[in-house]
């Protein structure tokens, strides 16, 4: 059996000592969730969020409640270096790619495909 719905309100300060950001831990339907609801400066003090962490358990009593979806704008870009330069292989497989998508002959990208033959199995185009 899951536990009981529970939850707390959490307030952290900024490094500036005078924001904090509020927010709250919420055990609901066997998983902890942590939310963010706001700072000080956009009107958030820890009233406000006891009384949005007490309609948020209510919610949860009654069924009525959906977790949050996170999502981030991070994209995974696939293999880099250190110094942000792209290797060539995935740079000219993505050329070929292209020029192909143009309506580049078929014999001429063999062609390219052919010159490109000197690079590792893992990294050439394809």
């Amino acid at each position: 059996m899951a536990r009981p719905s529970s939850g707390e309100v959490t307030e952290r300060p900024w490094a500036d000592g005078t924001t904090a950001t509020f927010g709250a831990r919420v055990r609901a339907y066997g998983r902890r969730h942590r939310l963010t609801f706001g700072t000080n400066r956009q009107g958030w003090n820890r009233t406000r969020a006891e009384i949005a962490l007490e309609e948020i358990l209510q919610k949860v009593e009654r069924g009525t409640w959906t977790p949050p979806v996170r999502t981030t704008t991070a994209r995974n870009i696939g293999r880099s270096r250190p110094d942000g330069h792209q290797p060539f292989g995935p740079f000219a497989s993505k050329v070929i790619a292209s020029k192909r998508a143009h309506g580049l002959d078929d014999d001429t990208v063999a062609g390219l495909q052919w010159r490109l033959g000197y690079l590792p199995r893992r990294v050439r185009a394809s």
